[in-house]
């Protein structure tokens, strides 16, 4: 039998200030663009239908999904509770709210987080390319809102100019502390 050495290696990431590691797991968690939840509705794809299609089809087949967990959180313990927080809080997602099939998408994600995490969601977003949507379709926005309306999850209409832009909230019911972080929360 050969002998095993066991190699123990110390993270070094860990032994930095925590100032320096929340801007580390910042720079690793934080996107610069709007992480989507399922496809986007046509009507975001004006004049591009063959796009739209490519891109709907991609989502149905799994080649896209909604965002994991990034994998920095997924190292260690401490890190995933430092990084993930920061992960929900900062980035911005969007979910497409015109076909209930693409929306159950967005529905599933929201509930695979947990509800603590959905607490800590800043940045989540029913959006559509289309203006007159909720004009035009206000079953569409009635539905999505009364299941997040389940989940504990408040809209508010923040932008009908340019685009359909409603704000969704689940932080308005208190969070527990997670693991001594409440600071971090605030």
């Amino acid at each position: 039998m050969p002998n095993t050495i066991h190699l123990q290696q110390r993270c070094h990431l860990l032994g930095l200030p925590a100032e320096i590691q929340l801007a580390i797991y910042e720079l690793a968690v934080v996107g610069d663009s709007a992480l989507l939840l399922n496809c986007a509705c046509d009507s975001s794809y004006p004049g591009h239908k063959d796009e739209w299609q490519t891109d709907q089809q991609a989502w149905k087949c799994g080649a896209k999904h909604p965002p994991h967990q990034p994998s920095l959180t997924r190292t260690c313990r401490s890190i995933r509770d430092l990084a993930l927080p920061i992960f929900y809080r900062e980035n911005v997602f969007h979910a497409h709210y015109c076909f209930t099939s693409a929306f159950d998408l967005a529905l599933d994600w929201l509930k695979a987080i947990d509800a603590h995490n959905r607490r800590i969601l800043r940045h989540l977003y029913l959006f559509d390319g289309n203006p007159a949507l909720d004009g035009n379709f206000p079953q569409d926005f009635k539905g999505a809102s009364r299941t997040l309306a389940k989940m504990n999850g408040r809209t508010e209409t923040v932008l009908m100019e340019k685009y359909c832009y409603h704000r969704v909230s689940f932080w308005h019911l208190p969070i527990v502390a997670y693991d001594g972080l409440e600071g971090l929360f605030a």
